[in-house]
Parts: C-alpha cells; structure tokens; sequence
C-alpha cells in the first residue's frame, strides 16, 4: 500500500543518532537525542516551500510518528507526518535559493 499526505504535509524519514559515540562508547536509547532532520519522501500538492528529496529540520516535538511498510524491502519504517508550516528549515542543492 502506498501514502501520499494531503493538505500542506510532509512526510519524512527521520535521521537518526548513531548507536556508538566517536569515541566507542555505546549510547542507550534513553540517552539518544530525538531526532530533528530527516530526508523528505513525499509532499502533498498544495506544499510550497519544501520537495521530496530535500533534508528537512523540524522541532523535536513536531509531527505525528507512523509506520508504514517499505513495498522494497518489506520491512516496517518509522516515520513522521507534519504540517509543512511546522518545518523550521531546509537543505537543498539549488544555488537559486540561496
């Protein structure tokens, strides 16, 4: 099954912390950062500011988390549906908008 956000949302993949520190030490999930970046993987029509494939930053309490099963591989992923007026910024390649 597939999902497209409607109404000015986003749906992104969240970027997440790593599981060991630079320096070797392991970091248990309760001590990991909430994620606030992720990659976009679809734009309802109506969005303006942002496009998939951008890398999106957002509050760290924004969204509602969903998992949806990935038709590549099978498996389940994490990720965040949010309003696009709750995105705070985003990366992207074009010099245009800079």
């Amino acid at each position: 099954m597939k999902f497209s956000p409607i109404g000015k949302r986003v749906l992104i993949a969240p970027i997440d912390t790593p599981d060991i520190s630079e320096g070797g030490i392991v970091i248990p999930d309760q001590a990991k950062k909430r994620p606030d970046q992720g990659h976009i993987v679809a734009v309802a029509e109506d969005c303006e500011f942002v496009k998939a494939g951008e890398v999106a930053m957002y509050g760290k309490f924004s969204g509602t988390p969903i998992e949806l099963e990935n038709t590549e591989t099978g498996k389940k992923e994490s990720l965040i549906i949010i309003a696009e007026k709750e995105i705070l910024g985003h990366f992207y390649e074009d010099e245009e908008k800079a």
